[in-house]
């Protein structure tokens, strides 16, 4: 059971990992320095929100809790798998606050 959860999730944050940034600058056509700031900018962003979540989770201890924040979670994040990937509606510098946003 835990093998096939984490399969699922692999596929999820490899594909993000290793094909985004080619999806930025070949399809989007983003200049690689704005690419790798946006992927700076979401590093920071995943460790901020990674620590406030693990004091969250520690403070509060309850089972019942996480299963309910798995549960709640799982649609924001395949909506943002499928956001990572269409592409935006304007050009020129939307293109970056789509990105970012």
């Amino acid at each position: 059971m835990f093998a096939s959860g984490d399969f699922g999730f692999n596929l999820f944050w490899q594909s993000l990992m290793l094909y985004q940034l080619f999806y930025y600058t070949e399809t989007l056509r983003i200049p690689m320095a704005e690419a790798a700031t946006c992927y700076a900018i979401a590093a920071v962003w995943d460790g901020l929100a990674s620590f406030a979540v693990g004091i969250l989770t520690d403070r509060r201890g309850d089972e019942r809790f996480y299963r309910r924040a798995l549960i709640l979670g799982a649609a924001p994040l395949g909506l943002s798998f499928v956001l990572s990937y269409s592409p935006p509606p304007a050009g020129g510098p939307w293109i970056l606050a789509r990105i970012l946003g």
